[in-house]
């Protein structure tokens, strides 16, 4: 129903323009506001950690590589939410400077949360449960790592030819 970013230029762009407002139901699009950089406090950690952690800083704008990304963050998502286990942050205390965190005491998947979750229906939870054991994380992983390798092949390519 919409698409809401920050005011980098790495969303900023024609593409993104494009594929938002040109479909048969235009997207709204929404922009943080100016000068509030916390607007997107959980976007931004996400990116961190699940993007650049994963493909660097570079600009990725190639048609070519739409198709290894699409598939890389599909797996990526898949490793993330049913076989990587974190721990929760439950609450921030801050005493005068200093900031005590407290988190959950066992670390679990978003997949293990949301199946521990009351409101979740039995139904969704059987859907979830099959889904998460057709997966296989070690040929998740063989996978991710080769479209990374297709990725940055294709990449230093262009870079060559400019």
């Amino acid at each position: 129903l919409g698409f809401d970013c920050d005011n980098g230029s790495e969303f900023l762009n024609e593409i993104l323009e494009a594929y938002l407002l040109k479909r048969k139901r235009s997207i709204e699009w929404t922009r943080s506001r100016a000068y509030k950089k916390n607007d997107q406090a959980h976007v931004e950690q996400k990116n961190r950690t699940h993007v650049r952690g994963l493909l660097g800083e570079d600009r990725l704008d190639e048609r070519d590589l739409q198709k290894p990304l699409e598939e890389l963050h599909r797996i990526w998502s898949q490793l993330h939410n049913y076989f990587l286990p974190t721990l929760k942050l439950t609450s921030k205390e801050r005493t005068g400077s200093r900031v005590h965190k407290t988190y959950e005491p066992v670390a679990r998947t978003p997949c293990q949360r949301l199946l521990d979750d009351k409101q979740l229906s039995p139904k969704a939870a059987i859907k979830l449960r099959s889904l998460r054991s057709g997966l296989n994380p070690f040929r998740l992983k063989e996978r991710a790592e080769a479209l990374l390798k297709e990725i940055w092949t294709r990449q230093k390519a262009v870079e060559a030819q400019d």
